[in-house]
């Protein structure tokens, strides 16, 4: 049973909001404002938390753990790694950065598994936690540790696969203006989404099926419309979906919340947003360009766009949903 329907209200909740903050501060980091819907609604249905901005201080912590992460498992970061008697040097000693840093990290790692716990709000944890206070206390004991360590990676994995495929989807649309011409016909993402939800890890196998020209025609051509037969998704087109989330014992488990995540906040803003390249001095369109960062995941490199409300109804429909949430 899919129970992704259940944190609806959630995923639409954060999605208005950013609907809200991209027609009031156009202009603002549009990664920044992702960064915030993405976590805050995988932290208010994992914890319970709501995150207030995008200098929230638990989305902070948040981020300095992806750091951690990301950074400790890039081969060859650390002179250590090369030559391990290193790791006896003491901390203050010239040439130990990677210790002061890794307690650095410690910390902000423990923060993010141990402080969640302070909040009773419901949530995934609230409810793992009832069924846990049930059981004999070391048993108890041990399916916490288990849990808090359980969750905290999936708060981590979820918030920045999902950062880096909606602004990926921004990026393309802002490259390709015609796409947009076409989003009355159906709105299908999925060569805007799922294709981009690709971290470092089995990144050759995930291209090689991803491009290859026998299953995707044109494959480094932008066609979402290659999704779409007779107005309706063409099943005769592998899913990138099936791909990019694993098969078997290594498949996602979250990859049912993060496609509905990612379809709402893409579509919603495909429907009310008309996203564009900036222009240059003479008046014309510049040139865009997918630039990634280097790292366990891959992200875009912050990029400029332009994104104006579809229309003044566009607008006010923003406005008047996110009046009827409050209220």
């Amino acid at each position: 049973m899919n129970m992704v329907t259940k944190f609806r209200a959630v995923q639409l909740k954060n999605t208005r909001s950013l609907l809200l903050r991209l027609l009031d501060t156009p202009d603002a980091g549009i990664i920044d404002s992702l960064r915030s819907s993405v976590a805050g609604t995988i932290l208010e249905v994992v914890y319970g938390y709501n995150v207030a901005s995008a200098d929230d201080y638990f989305l902070q912590t948040t981020e300095r753990s992806m750091t951690t992460f990301i950074e400790t498992v890039q081969p060859g970061k650390f002179l250590v790694e090369t030559f391990p008697p290193l790791r006896h040097i003491p901390s203050w000693f010239s040439g130990a950065g990677f210790k002061r840093l890794a307690e650095q990290w410690r910390i902000a790692t423990i923060e993010m598994v141990e402080r969640p716990f302070d909040w009773a709000n419901p949530s995934i944890v609230a409810s793992m936690m009832q069924k846990i206070s049930d059981q004999e206390e070391k048993l108890a004991y041990e399916s916490e540790m288990i849990m808090k360590s359980a969750v905290a990676i999936a708060s981590i994995g979820g918030t920045d696969t999902s950062r880096s495929a909606i602004p990926l989807f921004i990026l393309s649309t802002a490259m390709h203006p015609s796409v947009q011409q076409k989003r009355k016909q159906k709105l299908i993402l999925s060569s805007g989404l799922s294709v981009f939800q690709i971290s470092v890890i089995g990144i050759h196998y995930l291209i090689t099926i991803l491009h290859d020209p026998t299953i995707y025609p044109d494959p480094f051509e932008f066609k979402p419309e290659r999704f779409i037969k007779d107005g309706k998704s063409n099943h005769d087109v592998l899913d990138p979906y099936e791909v990019v989330f694993g098969h078997g014992r290594h498949v996602c488990p979250g990859r049912h919340f993060a496609k509905d995540t990612l379809f709402i906040i893409a579509a919603s803003i495909f429907a009310t947003f008309n996203i564009t390249a900036p222009l240059d001095g003479d008046g014309k369109p510049q040139t865009l360009v997918y630039e990634m960062t280097d790292g366990m995941i891959s992200s875009p490199k912050p990029f400029d766009c332009v994104i104006k409300p579809r229309s003044k109804a566009a607008a006010e429909l923003i406005r008047d949903t996110q009046s009827t949430l409050l209220s």
